[in-house]
């Protein structure tokens, strides 16, 4: 594991101070900043870097790669990178928490008795500290079995946060903590036609990708199918000849996979090609270690096929470039038949959607109407995975469910019902990449992600719709550019996504693997860590998924998960 460790605090009655003080120094960190009841100690190793000025003491930690880290007086220039920032304002007492957009760096917090915080950027070491406490959260819980991970600011830990990326957590003594969105770079002119921006955008994009290339060595450039990924490895592979291996995972079944359209790139790049495609002994070998590693659980498909192509390519070669972040930039359209059920759930209540459910039915001439009306509410119908509907989620969890304090429903309100390509393209950005940034602090390979740089998201968001996205043309702008460096022909062709055949995985062996986490005694161990569930709704739901219905395949995997992330990694916490 690589990363930084830092934990801090902000102590004002300074009740806690000397047990977390005399925590840290037991467990082996160094004090790296201090200032009365602002505390930073940092790991030996880690990169921390502390710029002091007259009126601040800054912190910087996670700095991955090239530019200034030195802030001006007022503390706000930024590093050229993915980071967090923690920076205490003597002058105000205040303390100032940040990360950036990417969110690659973990950030939590949690209340001190007497107003103060405690925060770290190990979620282990803050639940473990004096007065933390690794409760389990219900209202954590349903996100997760909802959504199938938690976003910003909820954890699955009760009374432990997370600074939503992109804004400052501000925390004065005595007053609530607060966020403030960074205020964005002042927008570029529009270019007048499609061509001048496209020349505009790879001029960017091409500074983003040099300003994260290493000086020396080997970069692994993740080459998919897609449009975004195999822009990034055309560009590097201009800046860094000779230094860019392309890298592919592949899967056997040929609906999942996109390793031909890769391959033609790599070729026609002039790149040598790495691909990766795991037995599925080797996902199982692999499940029970990523599941006692993982912080925090999150049942994202394809996050073991991740971590053994992190681990695979961090032998090749210590960073790599990946496309992520390009979908929430360009913007992305939800597919019309869920804009037609959110439509209809704005002209019909839920009453007049079952009646109409029912006279559908799941199955006969009707049977295609049917999931436009049989759902609970239209936030539903946009979720990324399958997880627990709500009203199946109470019978779960036995209780009444809210999630309207989650990102995602919070997002959905801020949009009227017409905005779909607003509304998704800001919906899709509350979904966390947690399966990347964990496979990297667990194998040490650093990722870069160039399509998060500042310079360039002002520059894409100022654009027209016509050039991100007109219609039945998404991406336009990113296939423009790209056009002019690798042959439309070798990759405008249908995406498969990267979608890892889980319920195979799950099927292994006659269901070994959820047979063996959701057994009666280790559900019931759920509900010892405060995961309580309806075991016969468990039961019900894993012989439906062994009788052929895949329809519940992420429920189960969901809650296999939980469990395994229960037994193997939150056991040993204590």
């Amino acid at each position: 594991m690589t990363g930084p460790r830092l934990f801090g605090w902000l102590d004002p009655p300074g009740t806690a101070s000397p047990r977390l003080a005399a925590w840290c120094a037991a467990m082996g960190a160094g004090r790296a900043a201090s200032d009365g009841p602002f505390q930073v100690w940092c790991w030996p190793g880690e990169r921390v870097r502390i710029t002091e000025s007259p009126a601040q003491v800054l912190a910087v930690s996670g700095v991955l790669f090239g530019g200034p880290a030195t802030p001006d007086a007022a503390g706000r220039a930024d590093p050229d990178g993915h980071y967090l920032r923690v920076r205490w304002e003597r002058a105000g007492r205040r303390l100032c928490l940040f990360r950036d957009d990417s969110a690659s760096q973990d950030l939590y917090y949690r209340a001190l008795p007497g107003g103060g915080i405690a925060f770290s950027d190990d979620l282990d070491l803050l639940v473990t500290s004096p007065g933390g406490a690794p409760h389990l959260s219900r209202r954590g819980l349903h996100e997760y079995l909802r959504f199938l991970d938690i976003a910003t600011p909820n954890t699955l830990y009760e009374g432990v946060w997370s600074p939503e990326p992109g804004t400052e957590l501000i925390v004065e003594p005595g007053r609530a903590p607060r966020s403030v969105p960074r205020s964005p770079p002042p927008p570029p002119p529009v270019p007048a036609d499609l061509e001048t921006a496209a020349t505009a955008l790879d001029r960017l994009l091409d500074d983003a990708v040099r300003a994260r290339l290493p000086a020396t060595g080997t970069v692994v450039a993740f080459l998919s199918g897609g449009v975004d990924s195999a822009l990034i490895a055309a560009l590097a592979a201009a800046a860094a000849p000779g230094r860019i291996l392309a890298y592919t995972l592949g899967f056997e079944d040929s609906a999942c996979d996109e390793t031909p359209i890769a391959a033609r790139i790599a070729a026609h790049l002039g790149l040598p090609h790495r691909v990766l495609r795991p037995s599925m002994a080797e996902y199982r070998a692999a499940f029970d270690d990523w599941t006692a590693a993982i912080s925090h659980p999150f049942a994202d498909p394809a996050a073991l096929p991740t971590l053994l192509a992190f681990r695979d390519a961090h032998r090749l070669g210590a960073v790599a470039l990946d496309g992520t972040g390009a979908d929430e930039l360009i913007g992305i359209l939800p597919a019309p038949h869920r804009r037609k059920a959110v439509w209809l759930a704005t002209l019909a209540p839920r009453v007049l959607r079952r009646a109409a459910a029912r006279l559908c039915g799941a199955r006969g001439p009707l049977a295609g109407l049917y999931p436009l009306v049989e759902f609970d509410d239209p936030q539903e119908f946009l979720i990324r995975w399958r997880g627990w509907p709500r009203r199946e989620l109470e019978r779960l969890c036995a209780e009444p469910v809210s999630l309207a304090h989650t990102r995602f429903y919070r997002t959905y309100r801020d949009f009227r019902p017409g905005q779909h390509f607003a509304r998704f393209s800001r919906l899709m950005a509350t979904q966390p990449d947690d399966r990347i940034h964990e496979a990297s602090r667990l194998t040490g390979l650093a990722v870069r992600f160039p399509f998060f740089d500042a310079r360039l998201g002002a520059f894409v968001r100022a654009l027209p719709l016509a050039m991100r996205y007109p219609p039945a043309q998404p991406k336009r702008i990113l296939k423009a550019a790209l056009a002019r460096r690798v042959p439309r022909d070798l990759w405008d062709q249908p995406k498969h996504g990267f979608d890892f055949p889980f319920a195979d995985f799950l099927a292994l062996d006659d269901y070994a693997l959820p047979r063996h986490y959701l057994s009666p005694e280790r559900v019931r161990a759920l509900g010892q860590a405060g995961a309580g569930l309806e075991p016969r709704v468990v039961s019900a739901t894993l012989e439906r998924l062994c009788a052929g219905g895949r329809e519940v395949a992420f429920r189960i995997w969901a809650l296999t998960v939980l469990s395994a992330w229960v037994e193997n990694h939150w056991r040993r916490l204590g």
